[in-house]
């Protein structure tokens, strides 16, 4: 994170993540890491805004390897706006 004016800054992020539905009957997600290729992978900026009650925070992420069915640029894209950090 970076300030970009006063109280406005701004994020880059990389992500890597892998995680499915189980079938049923169980209910938890599953988690199974066979090699790198097998993770999913998003890139993506932002910008927080720190007010007196926490950062509002206003994301966009985009998918560098989505799923077949995810073929035109809003089907790859996430906008996220919220209030509070992440972590």
């Amino acid at each position: 994170r970076h300030r970009i004016y006063k109280k406005i800054h701004g994020a880059l992020f990389l992500d890597a993540g892998q995680l499915w539905n189980r079938t049923k009957p169980q209910t938890w997600p599953q988690a199974s890491l066979n090699g790198l290729g097998t993770l999913a992978y998003g890139t993506g900026f932002g910008f927080r805004y720190l007010s007196p009650v926490g950062p509002i925070r206003l994301e966009f992420g985009y998918k560098l390897n989505p799923p077949k069915e995810a073929t035109g640029f809003w089907d790859r894209a996430e906008i996220h706006f919220a209030f509070g950090e992440f972590f």
